[in-house]
């Protein structure tokens, strides 16, 4: 066993958590108080405790679940837990969130869940105020991007996963509530996820969904990661459009460990799509940037 091995078997956590409670933990503790499978390697363990003990939440009050199904460990909050933190956060002057809905052609913001069944819903909003900026925040998302569903076998259609088919408009909500509490509060925020933002694991079919972030990638991927993603999506063997490359893409991405949080349906890459068109003329622009500064300097010499 090396030294990082030893670190990480032996860790143990003692912290106040932000209900006042303290929490003592170590690993073997965490596996038999909060039921973590054998299965799960420690490291995993290791890396919730740690969450647990950055953020000061408490899993004994379901604060945060570890979760392992088939093989995938998600770490997720409660959506209760994030806006009870929002509503005590010291800069946080009052919230709100809400649905954006299409009608007729036009798309309008509503507060709350509430919609017609006449109406199309599109995304979610949140917006916030916060002490010292000067203007609101806020945060707008897509729904498309957030919504699940899977291939059932029997019908040969695809289904709308766990809540998604019986209460879309509060799932997206909560996704919007979420993800903006992360954009405007990172320090208090970073690293907690809601389950709505995974996925649910309890549906049928749930190999047929895969894990996919694109949403800050250079954040956390090194310039090897980002080369190797580069490369493949400006690949000529295949065309920018196709799903070859998406599937070529998005299996390379999973091998390099690039992507591993954000799950949706393999078919549903659209935005996967876009984001790789974007990356790549991103990257492009900036060789071509580099490029034009070497010639000025040596102009200049």
């Amino acid at each position: 066993m090396n030294q990082n091995q030893n670190q990480i078997v032996n860790y143990e956590t003692n912290y106040v958590s932000n209900t006042g409670n303290e929490i003592k933990l170590n690993l073997q503790l965490a596996r038999t108080a909060l039921n973590i499978d054998e299965k799960v390697k420690d490291v995993e363990v290791y890396t919730f405790l740690k969450l647990c003990e950055h953020q000061k939440l408490d899993p004994f009050l379901g604060e945060v679940h570890f979760i392992y199904v088939n093989g995938r460990v998600q770490k997720v909050v409660g959506v209760d837990t994030f806006t009870n933190r929002l509503n005590e956060h010291p800069s946080c002057l009052g919230w709100q969130a809400g649905l954006l809905v299409e009608s007729g052609g036009k798309v309008s913001e509503r507060k709350g869940a509430f919609h017609l069944k006449t109406e199309k819903i599109v995304g979610a909003w949140f917006g916030v105020k916060r002490k010292g900026w000067e203007n609101e925040f806020y945060w707008s998302i897509s729904f498309d991007e957030y919504y699940r569903e899977y291939y059932d076998k029997d019908t040969k259609k695809m289904k709308p996963m766990g809540q998604w088919g019986t209460m879309p408009a509060t799932m997206i909500v909560k996704c919007a509530i979420t993800s903006g509490c992360r954009k405007a509060f990172p320090k208090s925020f970073t690293g907690l996820y809601s389950p709505e933002e995974f996925g649910e694991t309890s549906d049928p079919e749930n190999e047929n969904v895969i894990n996919v972030n694109y949403e800050n990638i250079e954040e956390f991927a090194n310039e090897e990661q980002m080369k190797i993603l580069y490369e493949t999506a400006k690949s000529e063997k295949i065309e920018i459009n196709s799903n070859k490359l998406v599937e070529y893409v998005i299996d390379q991405l999973i091998k390099n460990k690039i992507i591993n949080d954000k799950r949706i349906p393999v078919h549903k890459l659209n935005t996967a799509i876009e984001w790789i068109k974007k990356t790549v003329a991103l990257k492009e622009k900036k060789a071509k940037e580099e490029e034009k500064k070497k010639v000025n300097e040596k102009v200049s010499t």
